[in-house]
């Protein structure tokens, strides 16, 4: 009993670590997913550093979440994961992926470089 417990908490730990590899290439290749990155903007306040590992954690979490969600049937489907993901890359008329440090100009800065302009518009 004790075996099979350890053998399931190691192989864990190495989907675990797959994981966290499929998000740094992800984050690498400019793909994010846009709800769980305004989450870790959010949370951290606008720290890109804390911003990066937040979202990070998030999508660790996430693909946790999906992995066991693929295991088991939705009506006889499971969750196409790959193209969600491909869904989530925003690309530029090139196709070049945008950075993440756009994300945050687009989210932080321009709102509040327009707050500043409206109020000083008085």
């Amino acid at each position: 009993m004790f075996d099979s417990l350890k053998k399931r908490s190691a192989q864990a730990r190495i989907e675990e670590e797959r994981f966290y590899a499929k998000v740094i290439e992800e984050y690498e290749n400019g793909v994010v997913r846009h709800g769980l990155y305004a989450k870790a903007i959010e949370k951290s306040g606008g720290n890109p550093e804390k911003t990066k590992a937040l979202y990070i954690q998030f999508r660790v979490r996430s693909l946790k979440d999906e992995s066991e969600l693929s295991h088991e049937s939705d009506f006889g489907r499971k969750i196409d994961t790959d193209a969600y993901s491909k869904a989530a890359r925003i690309t530029d008329a090139q196709g070049q992926a945008w950075s993440p440090l756009f994300h945050i100009l687009l989210w932080v800065i321009v709102p509040l470089v327009l707050v500043i302009l409206f109020n000083n518009l008085d």
